[in-house]
């Protein structure tokens, strides 16, 4: 195991971009999702779109929601801290469960509305990509923790902007 976010492939790897197949790689990849050519972080989180949609849906008291977005979110520093060790980097670009699991974030307790839903994602993925300070800097963490706390940061931010729009405009 990695004991430190430092830049050494683990011993246990497999060469970089060839990963074991294991199911944390599968999960990680959202069973290839990943590896699409373009822009596989958005991929990953259109797919967290229906996540969230069926969490509101489901017309869970928000605590019940919240719990649930936070076990998505434990699993994938779990999951995507394994994954990584399989690719031998530390943040491989296929890796986009973060991505998935951080639109649940976003979207938590937003009025299920299209417009909505379309200014939330859009602020989610423009603060992943810029990963403004300190969202940057969350990268550092080890293992999965630097691979998923960035997502869910720039997530929180989004979920806050898009509440005071909300408020201002619903």
């Amino acid at each position: 195991m990695r004991s430190s976010a430092t830049n050494s492939t683990p011993a246990d790897a497999a060469p970089a971009g060839r990963p074991k197949r294991t199911a944390c790689v599968a999960l990680a990849t959202l069973f290839g999702l990943g590896r699409l050519p373009g822009a596989p972080g958005t991929y990953g989180a259109l797919i967290g779109i229906p996540v969230a949609v069926g969490l509101r849906l489901a017309g869970l008291h928000w605590s019940i929601e919240a719990a649930i977005v936070l076990a998505l979110v434990a699993g994938a520093v779990f999951i995507t801290a394994r994954a990584a060790r399989a690719f031998g980097r530390l943040d491989p670009r296929e890796i986009v469960l973060d991505e998935f699991v951080s639109v649940p974030v976003t979207l938590f307790l937003v009025p299920l509305a299209v417009h909505w839903y379309a200014v939330g994602f859009c602020l989610n993925r423009l603060l992943d990509i810029v990963k403004p300070p300190p969202i940057r800097h969350l990268q550092r963490l080890p293992g999965g923790w630097g691979i998923v706390a960035d997502d869910v940061a720039a997530a929180v931010v989004a979920n806050v902007v898009l509440q005071v729009l909300v408020r201002l405009f619903a």
